[in-house]
């Protein structure tokens, strides 16, 4: 119940109370000031008939003495006339039942009127000759009374209405900057910081504001200074300074996240190009301009594989350059191989006319191994320096599979007949806490069957569809069919209530028509929707921060629930977290494979979750593969981890 509200009831009881009192005590004393006047009343009149009977009295004239009785009787206020001779002989007696018709029957069972009889003893000489006996009538008396009450029951209501007007006026004025405290402080749990500005008079809320002022800046300053320490942080443990892309340390850990990523990518190429006599250049031109070699380099290189949203770069010796690029096909890893040779050989540096270098393609399939990768890479930048000048060279050791061979029209119809048919099936991986006493959820891993026959991972036909732009369609078939496996409980580990987790794809996801239809889809389904968390790529996040903060918000309001897949794996700053609500985030496997030797990576693991914990968002760790990793998790503190030590994608029943 709001305060206004609380304050509304307080002062409506108070104002009763005081009704009721007031009311109390003008009834008693319009009641003893009736009982008087009824008194006297009785008593004059006693008095009065008394004095006027005292002749006829004399002459025993009995028929006048009734009449003077029935005169006054006939009036209505009295409930009994009588005279009585000395002797008690009764020569008039007139009655009047009390009926009081104006008047509620409780509220004269509740206030009871004493009308006493009065009485004046008539004379005659020395002797008593009558006693006159009056008793005044309660009605005029009761009606007097009722209608004290109503008008002032009139008046309180009239009065309460008037102050409960006036009230929640002024409550409203004085409270407003408190509902702007309280938007504040609901904005700073949701990861805003914002100031107000105008701060009220009065003394006590001025002091709330000022107060609130000061933490919501102070808190914005800790999390930006944390952010921005584990930001230079990173910079300085993976990028190297010259060139400012990636060093060494960062690109042995993407080609590992590439190789060991099993679900999430099923082929890639590694790129190794080197500069030709970089040395000799240095010796002869000194270590700046060898610099500035490698820094128009390595801009070009950047330039090249920009297009490819999961291509990373990095200079990993003095004269010597990598790129990995996963979900890549072989002929765009041969078209990027082409451009690259043609970058180099618009350079014209001084004492490298015979060519500025070459480019060695090792191509990476699911049964490939790190070695083998590195080994053909190799080979290939060999048998590049052969061939010329700034000639390029893609090795492959063996056929790829004919799923990941075939052209985009046969994955244009092996989708669609997807589609088509609804072929979609599912493995779910679980997601636990660290202890493993709790199951947190599943994600749910796609698979389609190919033309041959056999299932195809995600991790294969996900590229081709994002290439093909089949990625609504493919989402919607998704989502359609995880809902009607969780809406109708067809298994025991579904059935269980247990929350299941969806990727989507981030052009789905900034689709507005696409959003609009996820929302469609599961408004009628509320306790569905309450299971199903759809995970988005951090690529996705933050192709556009504002527009992906207002869906995320839009989809919050309707009780649909996000979180961020791969957090960490762009060069994004922290600060996109600001503003985001997300059921929780999960930090890429890069970071978390082999974490228990790496100490720059737990420090960043650690940086994120403190950060993540500061907007209240639970952090999870996928990719972990070893209890050493566990372990080395626990001491961070995270809430979940998800990998193949943790459990392996399953059949739901199995899981």
């Amino acid at each position: 119940m709001t305060l206004s509200r609380q304050l509304i009831i307080i002062i409506s009881i108070l104002f009763l109370l005081v009704f009721l009192g007031t009311l109390g005590i003008s009834v008693n004393n319009i009641r003893s000031y009736m009982v008087t006047q009824l008194q006297s009343h009785a008593q004059d009149t006693a008095t009065s008939l008394g004095l006027s009977i005292k002749p006829h009295l004399a002459k025993n004239d009995i028929p006048m003495i009734d009449t003077m009785v029935n005169a006054i009787f006939d009036s209505g206020y009295y409930r009994q006339i009588s005279v009585k001779r000395a002797d008690g002989e009764t020569l008039v007696n007139r009655e009047l039942e009390v009926k009081i018709e104006s008047v509620p029957g409780w509220f004269v069972s509740l206030i009871p009127l004493d009308t006493p009889k009065r009485e004046s003893l008539v004379t005659m000489g020395w002797k008593q000759g009558a006693i006159v006996t009056v008793q005044s009538h309660p009605g005029y008396a009761y009606g007097e009374m009722w209608r004290n009450m109503v008008e002032t029951g009139k008046w309180f209501f009239v009065t309460l209405v008037a102050s409960l007007t006036l009230m929640v006026i002024l409550m409203k004025i004085v409270l407003h900057p408190l509902r702007k405290v309280e938007k504040q402080a609901l904005a700073i749990s949701e990861g805003e910081f914002p100031i107000l500005k105008k701060i009220p008079r009065t003394r006590e809320l001025s002091q709330v504001v000022i107060a609130m002022n000061k933490m919501s800046g102070k808190v914005e300053r800790m999390l930006t200074e944390r952010a921005d320490l584990a930001e230079k942080m990173r910079k300085d443990a993976f990028m190297d300074p010259v060139t400012n892309l990636g060093n060494r340390r960062s690109f042995d850990m993407q080609l590992e996240h590439m190789v060991n990523a099993k679900e999430e990518i099923a082929y890639g190429a590694l790129f190794i190009i080197r500069i030709t006599d970089f040395a000799d250049y240095n010796d002869k031109h000194g270590y700046s301009s060898g610099d500035e070699v490698l820094q128009v380099v390595a801009d070009m290189i950047g330039q090249k594989s920009e297009k490819f949203k999961n291509a990373s770069v990095a200079r990993i010796a003095g004269a010597e350059f990598a790129i990995t690029v996963y979900d890549i096909p072989q002929e765009e890893a041969e078209e990027l191989g082409k451009e690259l040779g043609q970058g180099l050989g618009l350079f014209k540096f001084e004492g490298m006319e015979r060519g500025v270098g070459h480019i060695g393609i090792g191509y990476y399939q699911l049964d490939l191994t790190l070695a083998q990768l590195l080994a053909e890479a190799d080979m290939a930048l060999r048998q590049a320096q052969t061939k010329g000048p700034n000639a390029w060279h893609l090795y492959t050791s063996k056929s790829l599979d004919k799923e990941r061979t075939i052209g985009a029209q046969e994955w244009k119809r092996v989708i669609q007949n997807v589609l088509d048919s609804r072929g979609v099936s599912f493995l779910y991986q679980p997601v636990k806490t660290l202890d493993g006493a709790d199951q947190l959820h599943y994600e749910a891993l796609a698979r389609i069957q190919g033309e041959s026959g056999a299932l195809i991972p995600a991790a294969v036909f996900m590229p081709m569809v994002e290439r093909l732009d089949m990625t609504s369609a493919v989402d919607r078939l998704l989502v359609e069919s995880v809902v009607e496996r969780v809406s109708s409980g067809m298994s025991s580990g579904i059935n269980s209530g247990m929350n299941i987790s969806i990727n989507l794809f981030s052009a789905s996801i900034n689709d507005p028509e696409f959003v609009d239809w996820l929302v469609s889809t599961l408004k009628p389904s509320r306790d569905v929707a309450a299971r199903l968390v759809f995970e988005i790529s951090e690529h996705g996040a933050i192709m556009d921060t504002d527009r992906f903060k207002e869906i995320s918000k839009r989809l919050r309001q309707e009780g649909i629930k996000l979180a961020i897949d791969n957090f960490g794996a762009s060069s994004a700053t922290f600060g996109y977290l600001r503003g985001l609500k997300m059921e929780y985030i999960k930090i890429d496997g890069r970071y978390v494979l082999n974490i228990d030797k790496n100490n720059d990576n737990q420090f960043f693991v650690q940086a994120i979750t403190d950060i993540a914990h500061g907007l209240d968002m639970p952090v999870y760790a996928k990719s972990v593969e070893s209890d050493k990793a566990l372990e080395a998790l626990k001491k961070i503190k995270i809430d979940g981890a998800q990998g193949y030590f943790i459990g392996r994608p399953q059949e739901i029943e199995e899981a």
